[in-house]
């Protein structure tokens, strides 16, 4: 604006910055009494991810690891196409921190259906509905789910 107008000390007036009405609540502290303050809205409390304890990665872990890359390649190209995985990678379909999510959960045999794997990894909600169960039976064949002890009637295991 100091270059529109040279004849004019502070610039052009119809291009210079405009000082605002109220500054901040610093500057005029009842400017902003008249605004109403909204608070935003608390969402129930939701199930949050667990807490996976430092492990010391063994041999059934590098294999599931191993199991896991196969499968995400192979269905990676089978859903985008070699193209797709050549020019971008097949971190587009599942991230690399999914992958040692996934792991880092079977430690804990936790994995033991869809929405638990949803919840733990945060992956596209189209991609758990659809690939889910195969990632379970991935994970279920090196770190077999723990069974839950049968309950009687009372609710009480016998």
């Amino acid at each position: 604006h100091l270059h529109c107008d040279d004849q004019d000390p502070s610039g052009c007036k119809r291009c210079c910055p405009t000082q605002p009405v109220r500054c901040c609540d610093l500057c005029s502290p009842g400017a902003f009494d008249d605004i109403q303050c909204i608070d935003p809205p608390v969402h129930g409390t939701s199930q949050g991810k667990m807490r996976v304890g430092k492990y010391e990665p063994s041999e059934v872990h590098e294999k599931l690891r191993t199991s896991l890359e196969e499968w995400h390649l192979c269905t990676t190209q089978q859903k985008l196409g070699n193209l797709a995985v050549r020019q971008w990678g097949p971190q587009l379909f599942m991230s690399n921190q999914t992958l040692d999510r996934i792991v880092d959960c079977a430690t804990t045999r936790t994995l033991n259906s869809v929405e638990v794997l949803r919840v733990e990894t945060q992956w596209k909600s189209e991609f758990i509905l659809e690939y889910g169960q195969e990632i379970l039976d991935i994970v279920h064949i090196h770190f077999p789910p723990v069974l839950e002890p049968a309950q009687n009637e009372k609710g009480k295991a016998p």
